[in-house]
């Protein structure tokens, strides 16, 4: 498994690592998001034939860390439902939870970086 992001972003380390596969039809990378040691996601991608990414395990490290940022967001709608009783958020509110959390944000600022 080789390490394809770190960074300290307020205290906690995040990080990326990649790994490749092959079968007999086709190959991939798998990626593994960490904050602080423990897996936040994996993410899973297949190729079937050659592939342009910027550099390796790109794609892989991308979706791992987007579906962490999908799964944050959707924790913090719920959380903000159950607090205030609401069941539809509007776009502005919605943006306006987001903004508000840190763990949002850092995570964000490590998609970006990939």
């Amino acid at each position: 498994m080789e390490r394809i992001y770190k960074a300290t972003i307020n205290g906690n380390e995040y990080e990326v690592f990649g790994e490749y596969w092959e079968t007999r039809q086709a190959w991939g990378h798998n990626a593994i998001f960490m904050k602080n040691g423990i897996e936040v996601t994996r993410a899973r991608v297949r190729y079937y034939n050659r592939t342009w990414e910027s550099y390796r395990f790109q794609s892989a490290g991308h979706q791992a860390v987007g579906v962490a940022l999908d799964e944050l967001a959707a924790r913090l709608f719920e959380a903000y439902r159950e607090r205030t009783g609401r069941k539809r958020l509007t776009e502005d509110l919605k943006t306006g939870i987001l903004e508000a959390s840190q763990d949002y944000a850092e995570i964000k600022q490590v998609y970006e970086a990939l």
